[in-house]
C-alpha cells in the first residue's frame, strides 16, 4: 500500500495517494513516511508537517528515512525554518546521526534561497 501511495504521488495524483493512505488501517512508519514524501514532492508542505505531527501523536518514533522525507518536503516547499528545526531535533531529540541524504536536503534549502 505504501508503494501505491508513492506511485500515485510521483504521478502527481496526490488525492489518489491520500485515498490509498486513508485505506491503510494501521498507520506505521513506512506508510507515514510515504505520505510525507508524497506531500513534499507535490508542494504540500503543511500537509507533510501535519502527517509527521500525526505520526508523533500516534507514539511512533521517526527513523532516518522519515527524516529524509520530512526534510525533503521542507526543502521542496520552501519551509527552511521548519527544516532546520527538525534537522536539529533529529539529532538532539531522536539521536539520529545525519547522513548524506539529510545534509542534501538541508543544502537544498540554501540552494532555493540563491
Amino acid at each position: 500500500m505504501s508503494a501505491l501511495v508513492v506511485f500515485y504521488c510521483t504521478l502527481g495524483r496526490i488525492k489518489l495517494g491520500k485515498h490509498v493512505f486513508d485505506e491503510i488501517s494501521t498507520k506505521e512508519v513506512i506508510c507515514l513516511s510515504s505520505m510525507i514524501k508524497g506531500y513534499g514532492m507535490n508542494g504540500c508542505g503543511s500537509e507533510a508537517l501535519k502527517t509527521f505531527s500525526d505520526m508523533l501523536s500516534y507514539g511512533l518514533k521517526p527513523n532516518g528515512v522519515v527524516f529524509v522525507s520530512l526534510l525533503s518536503a521542507c526543502a521542496h516547499c520552501g519551509l527552511e525554518k521548519e527544516g532546520w528545526i527538525w534537522f536539529h531535533s533529529m539529532i538532539d531529540k531522536y539521536g539520529i546521526t545525519p547522513m548524506v541524504a539529510h545534509y542534501a536536503c538541508i543544502a537544498a534549502h540554501s540552494a532555493r534561497k540563491n
